[in-house]
């Protein structure tokens, strides 16, 4: 028996009876005390006692007793799960028992308000400033304050447009970056990078951010099971790395970017800690209009980049080209699972809030009759002249847009695929 994450199984806790993989018996070794004695299982010598011992354990066991209490916003890490995560898991179930019978300290990230100090990334260069930040459950909001007194927030984050994500691998010597992903009121993407020296602290508000959001949902929608709202809190990007992306014309040049995909949104960037994606598209289902495959039929790549695929949407046809046959195989096959996946509430108010940030379309107003949007039109220079009804870049005109708002409580809330 082992843990539902390892792999392999090599080693054994003498004292707590259970079976270890060797990434997990290194996060034993790191706890304090004698909290857990680790030994190999087949290198190690073993006595009588200690062979009773493991038999009388057992990992079903120790689950039972250690695991009985596991709140369902708390994101149970798996084979491909961040180590912090990794290790955290472990810290809590055994060396701080937050999830036996009498829980320690769940309140360090049940509270319904959290202020502390996090180092986060200058948004145009690589230097990181503490910053006092400060999430209010009631408020539904995560404001961050500059370190002046009394001064007011640099910005308030709605708790519900919030993804957070780990981001060990965009900052090598730093495995405690957390990543906080969100939509601007204009309908673009900004991104975050905070981090703290002390692993459990970083991790606590990424387990506050998930408890907040849970709460909010179980008041928004009474009728759907906890575990249900569960799967709506985070979602780990399932596929982020460098591809190149070819521009309009086939005959110019492809350029590197770092691509992320975060649900049916593929952004791309100019690097990967950049503060807002360069682009971003929407992936809509394959009933619709959209698909991937293999090729291409014209361009070229770059140095490096000689394996393409193609993405058609109903409204251009995009290429791209990965460095090798491998990752170009991998973005195909997850593409394609998001394209097969059917459309929620939710993913058609993503996509408009991608229209409305490239035609300038400000959301004023929902209703709660109908769940349609009245909005603010304003000509952008870089959008479709069919998107500006007045042909002038300072006509307001303003109207109802036929388009269910999903965030709406008028909405019902769409089963996780």
């Amino acid at each position: 028996m082992r843990f539902f994450f390892c792999l392999d199984v090599e080693w054994a806790s003498v004292n707590l009876g259970v079976f270890l993989c060797t990434e997990c018996a290194s996060y034993h070794r790191n706890m304090r005390g004698n909290v857990s004695r680790v030994q190999h299982v087949a290198l190690n010598r073993w006595t009588d006692d200690e062979v009773k011992q493991l038999e009388q354990g057992g990992n079903t066991k120790s689950k039972t007793g250690l695991e009985a209490h596991v709140p369902l916003f708390y994101n149970r890490p798996g084979p491909d799960s961040p180590s912090i995560l990794k290790e955290q898991w472990i810290r809590a179930k055994y060396e701080r028992q937050e999830f036996s019978a009498h829980p320690g300290s769940q309140s360090a990230y049940t509270s319904t308000l959290l202020e502390g100090f996090l180092w986060k990334k200058e948004k145009d260069d690589d230097r990181y400033s503490p910053q006092l930040f400060r999430l209010s459950e009631l408020e539904d909001s995560l404001k961050y304050f500059p370190k002046e007194q009394n001064k007011p927030a640099k910005a308030s984050i709605r708790l519900s447009d919030i993804n957070a994500v780990f981001s060990a691998h965009k900052t090598p010597g730093n495995a405690n970056t957390l990543q906080l992903t969100y939509l601007q009121p204009d309908g673009v993407t900004r991104h975050l990078y905070v981090y703290h020296d002390d692993p459990e602290e970083v991790v606590r508000w990424y387990l506050a951010i998930r408890s907040a959001k849970l709460n909010r949902l179980s008041v928004a929608y009474p009728g759907a099971s906890k575990v249900q709202l569960a799967s709506h809190l985070t979602q780990d990007f399932p596929m982020e790395g460098w591809l190149w992306k070819a521009g309009p014309k086939f005959t110019e040049s492809a350029r590197k970017r770092w691509f992320t995909l975060d649900n049916r949104k593929l952004m791309y960037h100019d690097f990967p800690l950049a503060a807002h994606p360069r682009g971003e598209i929407f992936l809509g289902p394959h009933s619709d209009g959209w698909s991937v495959r293999d090729g291409t039929d014209g361009g070229s790549g770059s140095n490096g980049a000689r394996f393409p695929f193609t993405l058609e949407t109903p409204a251009k046809t995009c290429v791209f080209y990965a460095a090798t046959v491998k990752e170009r195989d991998s973005w195909v096959v997850v593409i394609k699972a998001v394209l097969e996946r059917p459309m929620t509430p939710q993913d058609s108010s993503c996509n408009f809030l991608l229209m409305a940030s490239a035609v300038a379309m400000i959301p004023t107003k929902v209703s709660s009759e109908t769940g349609l949007i009245w909005v603010a039109l304003k000509r952008n220079p870089l959008a479709q002249e069919s998107w500006d009804p007045g042909g002038s870049s300072k006509v307001k005109t303003y109207g109802i847009l036929a388009a269910p708002y999903a965030q709406s409580m008028d909405e019902p809330l769409a089963a996780s695929a």
